[in-house]
């Protein structure tokens, strides 16, 4: 599925971001790097969001997508194909550092 929704779901997946993952199948980029993943990422946001404000806060997942966590745990922890997304976002959302 290519909606905006998935696509958003795709790119909050920590598994789409590991290295195993990406060397898994040549052309294989993350999900912040896929033109068509990100335009519909944004298209969910702007339906999701009217407010600027709150809109940005909730886009700025620029830190997950590059890894900047408080943690190296949480690193390793992207690397964890047993763990789902649900439960490393439990374990390990508090700790991504987004701007205010």
């Amino acid at each position: 599925s290519n909606t905006p929704l998935h696509c958003m779901a795709h790119s909050l997946n920590p598994k789409y971001y590991s290295k195993r993952w990406l060397e898994g199948a040549p052309g294989r980029v993350p999900p912040n790097q896929a033109h068509e993943i990100s335009k519909n990422r944004i298209s969910c946001m702007e339906r999701l969001y009217s407010d600027p404000y709150v809109k940005k806060q909730a886009s700025d997942y620029s830190k997950f997508n590059a890894g900047r966590f408080e943690s190296r745990d949480v690193d390793i922890a992207r690397e964890d194909e047993e763990l789902s997304p649900f439960d490393w976002w439990s374990t390990y959302g508090s700790k991504c550092q987004l701007s205010k």
